[in-house]
């Protein structure tokens, strides 16, 4: 995807940014009916604190995932620069 700089007037590639977390579920189908945190059915109110609290119990979790995906990631590259 090409966006146009105003500064320049040219266009110039954008890029997406670092993930900090990884992609949780994207369909509703995807998470269970009821919260993990409040015992009650997610449908019944609004899990905003829910969620908060969620999150930061699980950031150590997500640092270490996003961690193990980057190793990944640099030992494959790391596989194809060296694999002639």
């Amino acid at each position: 995807m090409r966006v146009q700089d105003p500064r320049t007037g040219g266009a110039e590639a954008s890029t997406k940014p670092e993930r900090i977390r990884p992609p949780m579920a994207r369909m509703s189908l995807q998470h269970p009916s009821h919260c993990d945190i409040c015992g009650k059915h997610r449908s019944s109110k609004n899990h905003q604190a829910c969620s908060r609290i969620r999150q930061e119990r699980k950031n150590a979790e997500w640092a270490a995932h996003m961690a193990e995906q980057e190793a990944a990631r640099t030992a494959k590259q790391e596989k194809r620069r060296y694999a002639r």
